[in-house]
Parts: structure tokens; C-alpha cells; sequence
């Protein structure tokens, strides 16, 4: 917010544009558009060559690599309306990271182990981030050189994404599945092969 104040001479407006544009509309429709882009692209796929497995961690690695071109675009122009302009592609882009990383996360997780995973990986986006941004928030730095950390972590995150994407896919485990038995009598399946064969 400071950095906005600092280029606008009417801060009330900006808080009116920041809560309502920007959180409600643009953040909330980037976590959805996120989640749906991914289940479609993953499922059914956005182009003839079908269905992307690996979508689940593509749809992050794009909306990191749009969010950090944005908050470059955004720190480094003297104009109040571009700057706004990029925080409103920003917001949303940014967003799209978590829902289909967190199912990503999950997927590629023994069932066993996801929860703990799952919170092990929160914690380091979530703590480590606002770690880096107290730290710098220290030093005699201008607002703009002390959000510029977020374009390199935002571009890096979104390249790496994208090279393990291919792997993602090969390791995903789409459910939990029981393992095959041998309860059945006379040689029958058990009920754990049943559903491996049948896929349901």
C-alpha cells in the first residue's frame, strides 16, 4: 500500500480501487480461474492434442512467470494508473499458483504423508516469503527495491515449475486405490484387484 500511496495524491481512492478491484475481483477470480484452467487443461485439454497430465504444475509455473513480469512492470514505472494496470494482472496471476500446486503437491505425495507435505510445503512459501520480506524491509532500500525480490523468486519458481512439469506427471497418484489382495476365494480378486481392473 505505501508504495501506491506514495504515487498518488488521493490514498483514499487507492484503498477504495485496492479492496474492491484488486482483492475482490481480480484475486478471487485468479484462485478460481486457476483451479479451472488446471482441471480443464489436465482432464480435457485446451487444444486438439487433448488431455496435459501434467497441467497441475504448468498452470503455476505460467501464472508465476506472468505475476513476475507484472510486478517488475509494476515497481518500476513512475505513472499511478500502469502501476495499478500491473497490479491488477499481477493479483490475479499470482493466485493461480495455489490451488492447482497445492493438488499437485497432494498428488505427487504418498497418501499417508500428504497432509504433512502439504503443510511442510505451505510453510515454506508462506513463512519463508514474509522471512525475506522482513529482512529486507530492514534495510535504508526505496519501496521499489524492497519488493523487487518477488520478480527473480516469481520468474525462478515458474521456470522450475515448468522443467519438472514432465516429471510431475509421471509421478502423480491419482487416488487412493487400496492395494491388490488375495482375499478372494477360489482364486478370485480380491476387492482391491476389482477396482484396479475395472479403473473405478
Amino acid at each position: 500500500p505505501a508504495f501506491f500511496i506514495a504515487l498518488t495524491d488521493d490514498p483514499e481512492a487507492y484503498a477504495i480501487e485496492n479492496a474492491i478491484i484488486i482483492q475482490l475481483i481480480a484475486g478471487v477470480s485468479g484462485a478460481v480461474c486457476g483451479g479451472l484452467l488446471a482441471d480443464v487443461w489436465e482432464n480435457r485439454g485446451l487444444t486438439s492434442s487433448g488431455p496435459n497430465p501434467a497441467a497441475m504444475l504448468q498452470v503455476p509455473a505460467i501464472g508465476l512467470l506472468v505475476a513476475g513480469s507484472s510486478m517488475y512492470g509494476l515497481l518500476y514505472t513512475k505513472d499511478y494508473t500502469t502501476a495499478f494496470l500491473c497490479y491488477c494482472v499481477f493479483e490475479p496471476a499470482q493466485k493461480t499458483f495455489f490451488a492447482p500446486m497445492f493438488v499437485a503437491v497432494q498428488g505427487a505425495s504418498k497418501p499417508s504423508l500428504r497432509d504433512v507435505i502439504l503443510g511442510v510445503f505451505m510453510f515454506l512459501i508462506w513463512d519463508s516469503g514474509a522471512a525475506m520480506g522482513s529482512v529486507i524491509g530492514e534495510g535504508a532500500l526505496t519501496y521499489q527495491d524492497k519488493l523487487a525480490f518477488i520478480v527473480p523468486c516469481n520468474l525462478a519458481g515458474g521456470l522450475i515449475l515448468w522443467m519438472i512439469s514432465g516429471w510431475y506427471a509421471d509421478q502423480r497418484v491419482h487416488s487412493d486405490v487400496p492395494e491388490p489382495t488375495l482375499s478372494g476365494a477360489g482364486g478370485e480378486p480380491g476387492e482391491g484387484e476389482r477396482l484396479i481392473v475395472d479403473g473405478n
